[in-house]
């Protein structure tokens, strides 16, 4: 992703509340029941692992990783699974790229959509044969995503879940850039898939497109790293911003996680606008909610950003925040 200065105005600062959005708030007994049950870092740890190598386009691991996510959201059951897949040519060529979209319920017209990328930069050679993993960017946003999905699986599939809103994750390909970042040489993933979103008539017959059925676009990247700090970049999507928020003061009061300093800290950090895989989608309307730490993670596109790079107290604490906005984003029934 690529950072730019942008004017103040285009930000969300303190103040710009929406407040639209009808979060049902869990109870302490709810909080605590996701904090004892849904973060089982062992497993956690397992997950991440089988993306935590090289995933370049193009590569033998970057398939096994792309399998590896189709193959979790299979073993669940229920979720129905498919691939975007395209051929683009790039500065190094035409690659093929397979965006991976999991729907709870494709029957359904709205969506939140939790997103991420789950490719990792090129590098033509690295010292003493080292690959670049991308820890922070983004296999642990992808283990996050998966383990929400397995831990919230049997309250999301509940015969009595409201059905207005679903689930939607979106692990995009192509992110990075295969040699500097431009308009053309980075986003592939994501460029194409709000371009087909956008003239894919939903539902058949409608006037509606599968675009404009997104509710909210939740983008995670560059997460793992040891006491984040996650700024408000939009003043339309501040009711979600404000509510992730909340949850993190209320799991610490109730000391279900660590008290350390807020990782959601309430304004815009400076006049900055960071270009990733939402802005396709922001482009074409779609509400946005940026997950971002600002600064960068300082092993950011290093051959250290490796396993070691990781803070499993920070994971832990961003598991249970996302499974708890999740549940309250969508009215889940937490027993």
């Amino acid at each position: 992703m690529a950072i730019w200065l942008v004017v103040a105005s285009v930000m969300a600062l303190c103040g710009q509340v929406t407040n639209a959005y009808p979060f049902n708030d869990l109870s302490t007994y709810q909080l605590r029941t996701l904090a004892q049950a849904g973060n089982n870092l062992t497993e956690f740890k397992s997950t991440l692992r089988k993306v935590l190598k090289l995933r370049v386009p193009g590569t033998l691991e970057h398939t096994q990783v792309k399998q590896a996510i189709v193959n979790h959201f299979e073993d669940l059951g229920g979720w129905d699974v498919s691939l975007d897949k395209f051929d683009e040519e790039t500065v190094l060529g035409k690659k093929s790229f397979s965006n991976i979209i999991v729907t709870l319920n494709p029957s359904v017209d709205r969506r939140l959509v939790l997103a991420c990328h789950y490719d990792t930069k090129f590098y033509a050679s690295s010292p003493e044969g080292k690959q670049f993993l991308g820890a922070t960017d983004s296999a642990v946003s992808c283990a996050i995503l998966m383990e929400l999905a397995k831990r919230l699986d049997k309250y999301l599939k509940a015969p009595n879940i409201q059905k207005e809103v679903t689930l939607q994750m979106v692990f995009f390909d192509g992110e990075e850039a295969f040699l500097e970042w431009t308009a053309t040489d980075s986003l592939y993933g994501s460029r194409h898939l709000a371009a087909l979103w956008q003239n894919t008539t939903y539902p058949p017959g409608s006037d509606t497109t599968m675009l404009s059925g997104i509710d909210d676009l939740v983008l995670l990247d560059l997460l793992g790293a040891r006491h984040p700090s996650i700024y408000n970049f939009f003043s339309d999507t501040s009711d979600i911003y404000n509510q992730l928020m909340d949850i993190e003061k209320r799991l610490s009061a109730e000391e279900l996680t660590a008290r350390v300093s807020p990782y959601f800290v309430g304004s815009a950090h400076s006049p900055i606008f960071v270009e990733d895989d939402h802005v396709p989608f922001l482009e074409k309307g779609v509400p946005i909610v940026h997950i971002i730490p600002v600064p960068f993670p300082s092993v950011w596109h290093t051959l250290a950003d490796d396993e070691d790079a990781l803070d499993y107290d920070t994971i832990s604490k961003l598991n249970i925040i996302f499974q708890v906005f999740v549940s309250e984003y969508l009215l889940l029934n937490v027993m």
